[in-house]
């Protein structure tokens, strides 16, 4: 199965290198594109910087959002129907409130 990670960074880096350590095929997408690309080179064989979240979709079976909340929304709009086909993972926290 290939696997689409929307967000590379600390946590998205972290799971990328998990998964594709399992054999994972990962597509990989920031709004850093340059992080993305740096990703895939250093995991190599399996690893893919897509470009864009639209391009990241292509072909997954399964998308994981590791983005902060205050972004979520905007990605998940912007993605549109593409979703339809995929078993989606969201790793983000709300904001926390000021005391």
């Amino acid at each position: 199965m290939t696997t689409a990670i929307i967000g590379t960074g600390g946590l998205g880096s972290v799971i990328a290198r998990q998964l594709a350590a399992g054999g994972e095929t990962l597509r990989l997408s920031s709004a850093d594109e340059e992080s993305a690309r740096t990703l895939a080179a250093q995991i190599g064989h399996g690893a893919v910087a897509a470009d864009g979240n639209r391009d990241a979709l292509q072909g997954a079976g399964a998308v994981i959002l590791a983005l902060r909340f205050t972004v979520l929304k905007g990605v998940i709009d912007r993605a549109g129907s593409r979703w339809a086909a995929t078993f989606t993972i969201s790793w983000s926290a709300p904001p926390r409130r000021a005391h």
